[in-house]
């Protein structure tokens, strides 16, 4: 997978403009923005952007939610990416990745229940998102029954 570098404030804001334009178009309520990058899982990509660290990363994420959210007119972002993905990502990452999920009006947790080893991590993963006011979309990787008896069921929170 290629992946635009958004480190670079010209090529961040002409993707935070073309999303803000097809969200704007389509009278969306917000944005649901991939990719996003509490740290830099160099093997995941075909290549890497020179001098790339995963504190500049972490801070292009951070600003493409902003610049989203801006050209918007404040509609929500839903933020995904590296260190949002399961319990055991973001308790690994927790410092960065609350940095996006600071700025983010929810998150998806793309790999729920996954491994069920780390269940706990999973649903210690939603607790303080729900409480923080984040809505959460879980998607399902293990048996919807499974899921849904570990799910913390919520206004907030939503389990596919």
């Amino acid at each position: 997978m290629t992946l635009l570098d958004a480190r670079i404030p010209a090529a961040r804001e002409w993707r935070a403009g073309m999303i803000a334009a097809e969200t704007l178009q389509k009278n969306r309520d917000g944005s649901y923005l991939d990719t996003l990058r509490s740290y830099w899982p160099d093997s995941f990509y075909d290549g890497t952007p020179c001098n790339n660290s995963d504190e500049a990363w972490n801070k292009a994420s951070v600003n493409l939610v902003q610049s989203v959210r801006a050209k918007t007119g404040g509609r929500f972002v839903i933020a995904n990416g590296a260190g949002l993905g399961s319990g055991k990502a973001y308790f690994g990452n927790q410092a960065a990745a609350d940095k996006i999920i600071n700025v983010a009006q929810g998150i998806q947790i793309e790999q729920w229940m996954r491994n069920t080893k780390n269940a706990d991590l999973d649903k210690r993963f939603i607790r303080p998102m729900v409480s923080r006011g984040k809505m959460v979309f879980a998607k399902c990787k293990s048996a919807m029954t499974t899921c849904r008896s570990h799910f913390i069921a919520s206004p907030l929170t939503y389990l596919s």
